[in-house]
């Protein structure tokens, strides 16, 4: 008490006296509450009370996130705070706050947040009543759906508008629904994307029509959205329009649209494609171009559903080794003439197509015999796609091979076990199950012990025994397993504190937190279909972005794996499990915003309140039901196409921190344009006409009697092939009409090397540029990263040397 009072009074003396240079006295307080979780009141009062309005609003952010209902009287008055930003974080926080506290707010607190957020919706700045529409499905107060409605309809803001409509699907009742209809036909993209997002996903009969029209909306973001509303009770009404649509012009549009009919198919199997859908089907599937990755796994997993295109799948899945040869032999092995092939391949541990094989056997006739022998499988990661795979069937087959599992010696294992017993009703008795969590908690086996929380209380009354474990359980060493015990307990009605965490740094630390955020950060992540560039959210989100910097610091992030990729959603990666599962070793505390999940936001991937690692997410299309529940830790300012491109399996090759963006060069696929090389591509016009070839070699070159083509597979990514490429066009260019070279074509790579064949045929391309030289089609000499000579026109002479007939002299000057 009196260390408090103690550090109150500091605190008033520091708030407004720090030098230049130094952190904030108040933001440093701030993080180390928010770090602990550890509501203050005294401090809290002070922070509260501060005259810079950043203090207040920052203070009322930080209540919103302490599980704690007194932190509500702070956040009542800084409602009413004459500063609009204020008001609208307060408004925020209390959403948050309903949002996070287990079950429903109490009911007095309840009434209490109602209050606040109907002021809030009448508030003169958009702001605050933006935020209000954004809590308000977390709080029931007087005519709520009303309210919402109302703001969703005719709100003088376009931006409240938009963030009303996004919440309205979250209403229990559905009287919002022609307030959405109409606002679907709006001339504000915002707008109408938005009501397509609500109608999409509640699935009323009612929205049929105007889903319709939205499904040949001219924005290709609305179609996207429109389209998702096919696997929620519109396929009837969707399907032509989707089918259609599959020949858009758009990628992200047929990506949508083939998803969208295999999701209808999962659900209503006796829907057919017409001939001409089959048709674009085959041809997406057989096309090989890395920027339509996402496109080609969209269809594959179509005609699996649709049990169509079967010899463009035997290729596909017969071709390389990777993510889409394996989503090809999973759609394959969905037919019962292929389960000898797909065994094969769900049993061979050499095969890279083996887990996403594994994962599908749930759906393959007569693959539960192979799925319980690949439960006691040596290796971890088949286990649990076995595990999965036995989910997805419902797991009843597979009841005693799975119980066994439950004593696993790896804990992720058994925690997707008992999720698997759970979802199949097949759990051991409820005595079983508390020694289990006595077991785990002992063993600080975090996964386990928060799936057996979780199964424990779900039943809608505890058991005594159940209560005295979690109340146990309560007060154990790992957070995050204390917080998932009190969270059953409020949710079955009692009043616990929420537990804090011992403190693990000081002062120094936060000050080090706070200084460090006051500057722009970036992340550069490298990895083989290109780099992109991240803005760190260092503002909004100082300690989990401080973190993300230091993992990236200690190259925690290099050789991970792109371990996740649903199209037109999101790319995940940086797990070193490589499975969803794994994490740095310990977890982040949760710094959400309102900052909205357009394209190109970075998150947090979690699995609860304050459970985010370092699992980082990239969203490929607008995400609103992500917004103010996943920490926004960046954007993407650069390479979002690469994004795009991402598979399951790539690996992130570096993951660097910087204080400013650096050069960034893209990669370009296929048959390049020279121009577009010379005015997009930085430096290369400056290398061409800079270089100066040697006379004596043009002049060699010049007298050739045989005419030649040049190949060059290059990466725009590649200095070497900024370098060497340009100097070859600026030889030819000083060749002009002596040169006997008639065709100069030029081929875009990644790092992985893969070049389209019938572009290059010339064999595997180890390292680039690769420059090919050729005479009636076939290769007579090649040039590889750099000239051996140290010039490329001296290389090509050497090339032509024999087909020409030349002795060549070699001058000592060169």
């Amino acid at each position: 008490m009196k260390r408090n009072l103690v550090l109150t009074i500091l605190l008033v003396a520091a708030i407004g006296a720090a030098g230049e240079g130094e952190p904030d006295p108040a933001r440093v307080a701030l993080l180390a509450i928010a770090d602990a979780r550890r509501f203050d009141a005294g401090l809290v009062t002070t922070l509260a009370a501060a005259a810079d309005p950043r203090t207040r609003g920052e203070t009322a952010r930080v209540l919103g996130r302490l599980d704690c209902l007194e932190a509500l009287d702070t956040l009542e008055v800084l409602s009413r705070d004459r500063d609009p930003e204020v008001r609208a974080k307060a408004v925020e926080a209390v959403g948050r706050l309903a949002l996070r506290w287990p079950g429903s707010l109490p009911v007095v607190q309840a009434r209490r947040a109602g209050v606040v957020l109907v002021r809030a919706m009448a508030d003169p700045s958009p702001e605050v009543r933006g935020a209000a529409c954004w809590a308000a499905p977390m709080v029931p107060f007087p005519k709520r759906g009303q309210r919402l409605a109302r703001r969703a309809g005719s709100d003088p803001s376009l931006e409240v508008r938009r963030q009303a409509l996004e919440q309205l699907w979250r209403l229990p009742d559905t009287r919002w629904v022609t307030t959405a209809v109409k606002a679907a036909q709006h001339v504000d993209v915002r707008v109408r994307l938005a009501a397509t997002w609500s109608l999409a996903r509640g699935g009323d009969a009612r929205a049929d029509p105007v889903l319709v029209e939205r499904a040949t909306d001219k924005d290709p973001a609305v179609r996207v959205v429109a389209f998702d509303a096919v696997r929620r009770g519109h396929a009837a009404a969707l399907w032509e329009p989707v089918s259609a649509a599959t020949a858009a012009a758009d990628g992200m549009v047929r990506t949508a649209a083939w998803a969208a009919l295999a999701a209808a198919l999962e659900k209503e199997p006796g829907r057919t494609l017409s001939p001409e859908v089959v048709g674009r089907l085959a041809g997406v599937i057989e096309q090989r171009d890395p920027e339509r990755a996402h496109e080609r796994v969209a269809a594959i997993r179509l005609a699996g559903a649709a049990n169509v295109c079967l010899p463009q799948l035997e290729v596909v899945a017969g071709g390389e080794k990777d993510w889409i040869a394996a989503e090809a032999a999973a759609a394959l092995g969905r037919r019962p003439e292929r389960l000898e092939a797909t065994v094969r391949i769900a049993t061979s541990d050499s095969d890279p197509r083996q887990l996403t094989v594994v994962r599908a056997l749930g759906r393959v006739a007569g693959g539960t015999a192979t799925l319980e022998a690949l439960l006691a499988h040596p290796e971890a990661r088949v286990r649990l796609a076995a595990v999965e795979a036995a989910t997805d069937s419902g797991g009843q087959e597979l009841e005693v091979a799975l119980a066994e599992r439950l004593e696993d010696p790896d804990p992720v294992v058994r925690a997707s076990v008992i999720g698997a017993l759970a979802k199949a009703g097949r759990l051991p008795p409820t005595a079983v199950l508390l020694e289990r969590l006595a077991r785990e908690r002992e063993k600080g086996d975090t996964d386990c012990a928060l799936a057996l929380i979780e199964v424990l209380a779900a039943p809608e009354t505890l058991p005594d025994a159940v209560r005295d474990a979690l109340r146990l359980t309560v007060g154990a060493g790992d957070a995050t397993v204390a917080r998932a015990a009190w969270a059953a307990l409020v949710a079955h009605g009692e009043s616990l504190a929420a537990p804090t965490l011992a403190p693990t740094e000081d002062d120094e630390y936060y000050r080090g937190v706070a200084t460090w955020a006051r500057k722009p950060r970036f992340l550069e992540m490298v990895t083989e279909r290109g780099t992109i560039q991240i803005e760190l959210n260092s503002g909004e989100a100082p300690l989990e972005t401080y973190r993300l910097w230091r993992l990236a610091e200690e190259k925690f992030y290099e050789k991970l794996t792109i371990h996740r990729v649903v199209p037109t959603f999101v790319v995940q990666g940086g797990d070193p499990r490589g499975d969803g599962w794994g994490g740095p070793g310990f977890v982040l505390r949760h710094e959400d915003s309102l900052t909205p999940y357009l394209p190109g936001v970075v998150g947090l991937a979690h699995a609860g309140p304050d459970t985010a690692g370092c699992q980082l997410f990239v969203t490929l299309t607008r995400q609103p039901h992500l917004d103010g529940r996943y920490p926004v830790v960046g954007r993407v300012v650069n390479g979002l196409e690469v994004a795009h491109r991402l598979r399951v399996g790539d690996r992130i090759l570096r993951l660097t921190p910087a204080a400013e963006l650096g050069r960034y060069d893209p990669i370009w696929y296929g048959a390049l344009d020279p121009t577009r090389l010379e005015t997009e591509i930085t430096g290369w016009h400056a290398e061409r006409v800079e270089y100066q070839p040697s006379q004596q070699w043009l002049d060699v070159l010049a007298s050739a009697k045989l005419r030649y083509e040049l190949i060059v597979a290059l990466g725009t990514w590649c200095g070497d092939s900024r370098e060497q490429v340009p100097r070859l066009q600026a030889i030819l260019a000083a060749l002009g009409d002596r040169s006997p070279f008639v065709e100069l074509r030029l081929v875009g790579v990644d790092r992985s090397k893969w070049i389209d064949r019938t572009l290059y045929r010339f064999g595997q391309v180890e390292a680039v540029p690769t420059i090919v030289v050729t005479a009636g089609g076939g290769e007579i000499g090649r040039i590889v990263e750099t000239p051996a000579s140290g010039k490329i026109e001296k290389d090509l002479a050497r090339i032509l040397a024999p087909v020409e007939g030349w002795k060549l002299s070699e001058a000592p000057h060169d």
